[in-house]
């Protein structure tokens, strides 16, 4: 009776720990990033796509420079004017 007893408590003690291990493995799975096909798509569902290099540079004055310590962003609702 004794030894039933014990290999009870050992199986519920097992099964609570493995419990506990598959969580934390989900949880752990669930914040990896999803992993991309390494490369350059170049069609999508039968339309051609343009390389990421075939985009051209089109600033008047080049590449701009912004201070993110001394940037304020505006935004005005013209819908209430």
């Amino acid at each position: 009776m004794e030894k039933t007893r014990n290999l009870k408590r050992l199986v519920m003690v097992v099964v609570a720990i493995l419990l506990v291990a598959l969580v934390f493995v989900g949880i752990y799975l669930q914040s990896q990033p999803t992993r991309l096909y390494p490369g350059e798509v170049r069609e999508y569902e039968g339309e051609h796509l343009s390389s990421i290099s075939d985009v051209k540079e089109n600033a008047i004055r080049g590449n701009q420079i912004v201070n993110e310590s001394t940037y304020r962003l505006t935004v005005t609702d013209f819908s209430r004017v």
